[in-house]
């Protein structure tokens, strides 16, 4: 018996790829056959052997692009010769491509001639056709079967000896074009052609009494359609065997042991070229969106029997092509017995034709939702706390709480219109009123864009479905790459995984805590266990026949069922009381084939079942029904009982890829775009049509009250519909109506308690849509948007909106029609041309994006709506603003009885769901007006808060952003300023960032405390980010972008901390808050806190009564135990500038004739350090290095009995170094790594250049003026550069003097240069310095730290050093007089300063606590009895001081009040951090004298710079 294989595919495939290399290919089935008939009834050759070798053939349509003409005729390669040994098979097949490929190997039977003539495939115009089996009775019947033929389908026959050849004739008969047989025909006339030509073969064997048996395998194909055919008869007998597979790919598998690596390289890998030596295994691969590929075959060519579905017998399959490419395996019976095509098949063949015409694109959005016009506000911000939503006649205003700038809103121009006289229809916002009207359109169709909030990553495939489990908060995602993802929904953190198969994971479901999973031919059944995750506790399987299990369907009564790929829906009941919760030790096995087949309780019946794969399950609201939805276009409503049909619903055009329930609606989408809404009350009438979407729509999803049995998803996403595990808890059924609802028509069949529905779609896209009257509210995507998109309120002569990060300007009318002239002379031309251009490349960018990123699935949480997509990424927006409109129009609607609409909505409660408020709707006189939908929680505000602040790109060292950074400055004072907080903001000189100062209180009977933070950031330049520096992105449970650990998100964790404790004092009815809060909040800490000190100590009334600072600008030193920070090292940078010649000269000229100034440089850089070491050389360096300073650090962290949080190992990968200095062994090198970190000098060179550097004049400061600065390349390669600079930071600790420091090391460099004997000269230049900072360790302000640190996370800190330098916190301590703590909040591996900058959600969240429980701590202390005696950095205290002053006969009265001044406290404390105004300096310096010496007169001209952190 013959073997045939067709490929079908989306691409170009490589003919060897399919007919050679497979290691179970046709032609390894040419003499290695598994499934030939060995029937004695059959003739003599199907009897006896298993060889085909009577000749093969391979055909194969040309690629478009190849054709030189317009030629649709197919090429074919045909020969007698064994197929498994035939050279030029082996040489074109690994040359040629074609995304249509036809093989097939010959076995003759006796008495037909072995002649090239009789080798399929046969070819004839566009056709190509084969056949595997035989005519019975063939010689009986031929002269009859030919005189039936016209003229052109006689002489297409290629040979009278083969029936093949015959039968081709007789369908080519039936095509009925035989006079132009390049045309083009409907995939439906191809299967009436074939379905006449059995027909005709069966009537004329019957007419001649003919009872042999006939085996009637066809296959043709016109290149875009194919036919194929299982056909015995009589029907009593063994069909031929043929299978068909579907998948996104047919590649050569990955499995280890491959025996040839790249298919290019198998051609020439044996001399021969016999494929024999180069097979290989091959596997299908299954896409997220449809099958791009279709393989039909005698027998399997893969090893995975799962890949592959049986024919049924007497059955036709035709392959179509859907919009995009898609492949459609559709299956016809065929009815020999009478001519005429079943009419369901036609009907859905028609609908996929019309489908194809259907247009794909990537949604393109609007402008972000900052961009507005002049005068028109925002609909809503994005805080989800709105309150006095007013219906039409009953309208306030809407004011938001705790507001902040926002740059998220619900708008649409087609739905919603601004009126600023008040009048008018649509959905708007006149005179502070909202109206609802569900039909308004103002002729431009876009809505407003909201980039995701979150996003969780851990996939390694497409997400194909979600399921939510609202009773342990948790949220299951199921993935092409085969594996379940459990994550919590309290702080987005993966918390399982689990393996599921080999197979993905089409489907996942939640039933009364139970998940349900489909993957391959198995559904499992899974417990969530908090300690070994997902474990499978039943499992069920299939028979090899069905296919794959494309989705399920778990209802309450106990039955599942289950859509597979042959088009049948199987149900299967099942004993849940069975299943019992198991750990991972008791779960079933995953990964083995123990598992029973089952065979259903029963089935839908093929003759009025789906045609094409089962795509969607869904049930009613009240589980009378099961709805189904298939590859052909159609949705089928059954009995759940039995599976008996109801009704056919047909509408899309093109397969059906959704259903969802919601009550008595049934909502379907598919790949036409659009989706349906059906209502069973109107006996399943479409009631309407949603457009919008640009592609295939494949995920829909509901909001709907947790608990309530309303609605059901055939993606998962309606979470667990039954409510929670405990069946107890969940009756099934709604309450009986009120006697409110009774008045309004209430039906409990019509009680879908939603308000909102989500559709995700292929276009990258979300929509969020209200149910009340089916109008887009909202459209979410993640893709950016295009510049070139102009909405219609940018042509005209408003103030014209700019881009993020821009400057806002405004164009008079003259202004505008210049520029927006076609003149020649203005600018316009260059513009459009600009914007052609870029328009062209960003459609080619988006298109290619498209593909990768397709919403596949949806699901509504609470106020959020979580969409999985392509990138194996799950995106998660806010909706909670959407909830509202859509709750609105729902009332407004239910309210208003709007004529010739059905009213929906009636049940006992509102349908409105957000968070986990209840509203109460039997209430008298209760509506929608006196409603306030549930408010974010504080912790989802401070997460939205971030975003927004996060956007703002203030970067403090980048001139032009300074508008960025005088935005981030206001929106802190915005923020303060909603807490009550007195604010000012302070600017102490013109060209730097201002200061923020705030004062929550100024009750001196209350303690007071001052928090400082920074507002500036780093650049984002490093090219290794992965995200959007300046977008917060969430991914998984961090959120990543710059600023967020530093110093952003511990400044907004302050705040909102202090904003609880305002709300919470409001809400007892306290007065006030129990303790002063002062806020200071800079925007130059990035680039040396230029005029930080001066803001200070002009406002000193601000910060009376300091007693603590608290500072959170560290991170810990691991990664789970929480940390305090009792000290940190002081810093100096230093410049060492070699000069020699004076001009550049070239190194072939001249080079070798004197010194050079960079080689004099990197000679006396080389002296600083001992060679393979970090030990500094520089004579007396390590003087006043205070012993024991890492012992605290050290005792803490309990290195002693092993470190959990830092090891040796662990940070030299974190540093991704080759290896670290030498040191100890064991826990004494430990020790030693921890001291050189923090507790000793360190010395790095961080920068060496050509470059000049001049100290300015009468600035206070060292300036840098590059006069000859220039980094070395291609065209500087041969020049020696006149100077030479080199920038050192030497980092020294507590007890050690700066000056000391800097002292040694001008020693050091002019005897080094004096030792090289060098002409050149050498300067030394301090350009900053910082000061160390140490915690007294026992004072009661670290004590209530560890207390308040304790209290959130459940354990005592780790007190721990840190090797930066942040002299702030000495700054303040000196001029406030108060002791500062510094509490980390971001973990070891937040990276601030570099790229991908993060902090962890739970961190952000915790460290508010933290914060919170401290302030309430030093409520509680009250205000201390008499004024604190302060010690300061050094040793020295005010008291000495005074005593010192005595001594040189100043008055005790003259040196208190003198050393009040702060310029006089610096001086003191820190002579070289002394204002600019000493006017009193000559009077002090002999008393000054006794304690300090002069500072040198090169550090005296850096007055004004010294506070930098350089951390």
């Amino acid at each position: 018996m013959c073997r045939l294989m067709a490929f079908v595919g989306l691409e170009p495939m490589l003919l060897a790829d399919v007919v050679l290399w497979p290691d179970r290919s046709i032609i390894k089935q040419s003499y290695d056959a598994r499934e030939r008939l060995g029937d004695p009834a059959l003739p003599m050759h199907l009897r006896h052997g298993n060889l085909n070798g009577d000749g093969f053939g391979i055909g194969w349509f040309p690629n478009e692009a190849e054709r030189r003409v317009q030629d649709p005729s197919p090429c074919v390669f045909t020969s007698i010769t064994p197929a498994w040994n035939n050279q030029n098979l082996s040489r074109l097949s690994s040359k040629i491509m074609s995304p249509t490929i036809f093989a097939h190997v010959r076995a003759a039977y006796p008495g037909m001639p072995v002649s090239e003539n009789n080798c399929h495939p046969f070819a004839a115009g566009r056709y190509l056709w084969m056949h595997n089996g035989v005519i019975g009775g063939f010689c009986e019947i031929k002269r009859e079967l030919l005189s039936l033929l016209s003229d052109e389908a006689y002489n297409s026959v290629q040979s009278f000896h083969s029936d093949s050849a015959v039968s081709f004739a007789v369908f080519l008969h039936h095509l009925g074009c035989l006079s132009d047989l390049r045309t083009q025909q409907p995939p439906d006339v191809l299967l009436q052609a074939m379905e006449a030509c059995i027909a005709t073969i069966v009537h004329v064997q019957q007419k001649h009494g003919v009872t042999a048996t006939s085996l009637l395998n066809f296959v043709v194909s016109d290149g875009n359609a194919l036919v194929a055919t299982r056909f015995v008869a009589p029907s009593t007998e063994n069909a031929a065997s043929l299978y068909y597979a579907e998948g996104s790919q047919f590649r050569r598998s990955e499995v280890p042991g491959s025996k040839t690596d790249h298919p290019s390289c198998a051609a020439s890998s044996h001399p021969s070229g016999s494929s024999v030596f180069e097979e290989s295994s091959y596997e299908l691969t299954h896409c997220e969106r449809g099958a791009r590929v279709v393989v039909v075959a005698s027998e399997p060519i893969t090893g995975s029997s799962t890949d592959w579905v049986a024919c049924p017998p007497n059955t036709a399959l035709v392959v179509t092509t859907e919009k995009g490419g898609f492949k459609n395996v559709l299956r016809s019976p065929l009815n020999p017995l009478g001519l005429q095509q079943p009419r369901e098949v036609a009907v859905c063949l028609e609908a996929i034709s019309r489908g194809i015409t259907v247009k794909s694109r990537q949604w393109v959005g609007p402008p972000p939702s900052h961009f507005y016009p002049a005068g028109v506000p925002p609909l809503m911000s994005g805080m989800d706390t709105w309150d006095n939503v007013a219906l039409p006649g009953a309208c306030e205003g809407l004011q938001p709480h705790f507001p902040y700038p926002s740059h998220s809103a619900l708008t649409s121009s087609s739905r919603f219109s601004y009126s600023g006289g008040g009048g008018g229809g649509g959905l708007g916002l006149g005179n502070g009123r909202l109206s609802v009207a569900p039909h308004a359109h103002s002729g431009w169709d876009w809505e407003g864009q909201q980039q995701p909030l979150k996003r969780l990553v851990g996939h390694h495939g497409s997400v194909l479905c979600i399921a939510v489990d609202e009773s342990q908060q948790l949220l299951h995602s199921s993935s092409v790459d085969c594996t379940i993802k459990t994550w919590s929904l309290v702080d987005n953190k993966c918390v399982g995984s689990v393996h599921a198969g080999m197979k993905p994971v089409t489907h996942i479901q939640m039933l009364r805590g139970w998940l349900l999973s489909s993957h391959g031919r198995r559904m499992r059944v899974w417990n969530w266990d908090s300690k070994d995750g997902l474990v499978c506790v039943h499992a069920l399987r299939i028979g090899d026949s069905c296919g794959n299990i494309r989705c399920l369907l778990a209802t309450s009564k106990g039955i599942v069922y289950l859509g597979c790929q042959d088009a049948m829906v199987r149900a299967f009941k099942l004993d849940m009381s069975a299943w019992k919760h198991k750990s991972a030790a008791d779960g079933l096995e995953l990964h083995t084939d123990a598992t029973p087949v089952r065979e259903p309780d029963f089935t839908t019946p093929a003759s009025n079942g789906h045609v094409g794969v089962v795509n969607a399950l869904v049930s009613s609201s009240d589980e009378r029904f099961v709805i189904s939805a298939g590859g052909d276009a159609m949705v089928r409503v059954w009995n759940s009982n039995d599976l008996t049909l109801v009704r056919t619903l047909r509408g899309h055009r093109g397969s059906v890829l959704c259903l969802l329930s919601i009550g008595s609606i049934l909502v379907s989408s598919g790949r036409d775009n659009t989706i349906r809404v059906w209502d069973c009350e109107l006996d399943w009438l479409c009631r309407s049509t949603l457009t919008g979407h640009k592609d295939d729509v494949h995920g829909l999803s509901v909001i709907a009250r947790a608990g309530r049995p309303t609605c059901s998803s055939s993606n998962g996403a309606a979470g667990d519909v039954w409510g929670s595990g405990d069946s107890k808890k969940s009756s099934g059924t709604p309450p009986p109506p009120s006697h409110q609802q009774q008045q309004r028509g209430y039906n409990s069949s019509r009680c879908p308690y939603s308000c909102l529905m989500a559709s995700a779609s292929a276009d990258g896209s979300v929509r969020l849509w209200s149910v009340a009257n089916w109008v887009c509210l909202s459209v979410l995507a993640p893709l950016p948007l295009t510049p070139a998109y102009n909405p219609p309120w940018m042509a005209t002569t408003n103030a014209c909106a700019s881009p993020p990060g821009s400057t806002n300007f405004t164009l008079n009318s003259q202004e505008l029609s210049n520029l927006l002239s076609p003149s020649p002379h203005g600018v316009a031309s260059q513009l459009q041309q600009q914007q052609q251009q870029q328009q062209q490349q960003q459609q080619q960018q988006q298109a290619e994006a498209a593909r990768s990123c397709a919403a596949l699935c949806c699901a509504l949480v609470g106020s959020s709506v979580v969409a999985g997509y392509t990138d194996g990424q799950m995106r998660m927006w806010g909706c909670g603003q959407q909830m509202l409109l859509a709750a609105a129009q729902l009332e407004a609607t239910e309210l208003a009885g709007v004529p010739g609409e059905v009213p929906l909505f009636h049940g006992s409660q509102a349908p409105c769901h957000a968070g986990n408020e209840d509203y109460n709707a039997e209430a008298p006189g209760c509506t929608l007006s006196k409603r306030r939908l549930q408010p974010a929680n504080a912790d989802q505000q401070l997460e939205q808060c971030l975003h927004e602040f996060v956007r703002i790109k203030s970067v403090s060292s980048e001139q032009r952003l300074k508008d960025q950074c005088l935005k981030a400055a206001k929106f802190v004072s915005k923020l303060l300023e909603s807490l009550g907080a007195d604010v000012k903001l302070v600017r102490t000189y013109e060209e730097k960032n201002p200061v923020v100062i705030g004062r929550l209180g100024r009750d001196p009977s209350k303690p007071t405390v001052t928090f400082y933070g920074h507002y500036d950031v780093q650049p984002a330049e490093e090219p290794d980010w992965k995200t959007d520096p300046f977008e917060c992105n969430a991914i998984n449970e961090y959120l990543y972008g710059r600023g967020c650990s530093d110093n952003k998100g511990p400044m907004l964790a302050f705040i909102f901390a202090v904003k609880e404790m305002v709300e919470g004092a409001k809400s007892d009815g306290s007065k006030g808050l129990p303790l002063n809060i002062c806020f200071i909040f800079e925007g130059e800490e990035e680039n040396a806190s230029v005029g930080f000190r001066e803001t200070l100590m002009s406002n000193l009334t601000w910060f009376e009564g300091t007693q603590v600072i608290i500072i959170s600008n560290t991170n810990w030193v691991g990664e789970n135990m929480p940390c305090l920070t009792y000290g940190m090292r002081g810093m100096l940078s230093v410049t060492i500038q070699v000069s020699g010649p004076q001009r550049d000269v070239h190194s072939g000229n001249d080079g070798g004739v004197f010194c050079e100034p960079m080689m004099d440089l990197v000679k006396i850089i080389g002296t600083l350090l001992e060679p393979g070491k970090t030990t500094i050389r520089i004579p007396d360096f390590y003087d006043q290095v205070a012993p024991g300073l890492i012992d605290f650090a050290w005792d803490s962290l309990g290195c002693q009995q092993g470190c959990q949080e830092f090891s040796r190992a662990g940070y030299q990968q974190a540093l991704g170094v080759p290896s670290l200095v030498s040191l100890a062994p064991g826990n004494q090198g430990l020790r030693e790594l921890l001291e050189l970190r923090w507790a000793l000098p360190s010395l790095s060179v961080v920068d060496m250049k050509p470059c000049e550097l001049r100290v300015g004049q009468g600035t206070g400061s060292v300036t840098s003026e590059r006069l000859a600065c220039y980094r070395f390349g291609p065209t500087r390669f041969s020049v020696i550069p006149k100077t030479a600079v080199g920038k050192l930071s030497v980092r020294f600790v507590p007890r050690q003097d700066p000056n000391h420091i800097i002292a040694c090391l001008q020693k050091h460099i002019e005897s080094e240069h004096a030792r090289l004997g060098s002409a050149n000269s050498v300067r030394m230049i301090v350009e900053a310095m910082g000061n160390w900072w140490e915690a007294e360790t026992g004072s009661q302000w670290i004590r209530i730290a560890e207390e308040a640190i304790y209290k959130e996370w459940g354990c005592k800190p780790l007190y721990v050093r840190e090797g930066g330098t942040m002299p702030v916190a000495a700054v303040c301590e000196r001029i406030l007089k108060a002791p500062a703590i510094m509490i980390p909040m971001g973990q070891s591996s937040d990276s601030p300063h570099l790229a991908n900058e993060r902090i962890r959600r739970t961190n952000l969240i915790k460290g508010k606590g933290v914060i919170k429980h401290l302030l309430q701590s030093i409520a509680q202390l009250g205000v201390p009895c008499g004024p604190a005696h302060t010690q300061w950095p050094g040793g020295v205290s005010d008291l000495p001081m005074m005593a010192a002053l005595a001594t040189k006969g100043v008055s005790r009265e003259h040196a208190q009040e003198s050393l009040q001044t702060p310029d006089a406290l610096l001086l003191v404390h820190c002579p070289w951090q002394a204002g600019v105004d000493l006017w009193w300096l000559p009077m002090c310096m002999a008393v000054l004298g006794t304690i300090y010496e002069p500072l040198p007169e090169q550090q005296q001209q850096q007055v004004g710079n010294d506070d930098v952190d350089v951390t």
